[in-house]
């Protein structure tokens, strides 16, 4: 098995400044026929209520 590691943990990690790592951004989900829940690849944001976000796009916004 590979050696898994969260990013993190390593000294000088910053995250990304996009919005699937900001606290604004809620992750939307499907539930599936196994009744588990699985991420869409969409969310939305706090700040601009009602507007779908991508996790990987950006605002001016971004809290860490």
């Amino acid at each position: 098995m590979p050696f898994v590691y969260d990013l993190a943990d390593l000294p000088d990690y910053t995250p990304p400044k996009i919005c699937g790592s900001c606290v604004h951004f809620k992750q939307h989900y499907v539930l599936n026929e196994k009744n588990q829940f699985r991420p869409l690849w969409y969310g939305h944001c706090d700040v601009y209520l009602g507007k779908i976000q991508a996790p990987t796009d950006h605002c001016p916004n971004w809290t860490e």
